[in-house]
């Protein structure tokens, strides 16, 4: 499943300083979905209840290469034409797996 996000980058100087912020959207691939878990009583466990939880996670990721087209100067003017690359992870696959306690 894909989602849109906002997304946002500051490209700072040697010494820390600000040189431009850029923003943009983009689609990106999210892991989303139903997993069986249960809870059940037990004579085994010392709570009395057996806990089978499954969640979905990743298992697999891809890089992304996604384009932030609106730049602006540290006044905040527009700087138009400029553009900044960045790379994101997002899942590839996902799957059910047992919960972390």
């Amino acid at each position: 499943m894909e989602t849109l996000i906002e997304m946002s980058k500051d490209e700072l100087g040697s010494n820390g300083e600000l040189i431009r912020r850029c923003h943009g959207q983009a689609l990106v691939s999210k892991c989303e979905g139903a997993c069986i878990s249960n809870l059940r009583p037990s004579i085994q466990t010392p709570t009395g209840l057996l806990k089978e939880c499954n969640c979905c996670r990743e298992t697999s990721m891809n890089i992304k290469r996604i384009v932030l087209d609106n730049c602006f100067d540290v006044d905040g003017n527009t700087l138009s034409g400029e553009k900044m690359i960045i790379t994101v992870k997002e899942p590839r696959q996902c799957a059910c797996f047992q919960c972390a306690n």
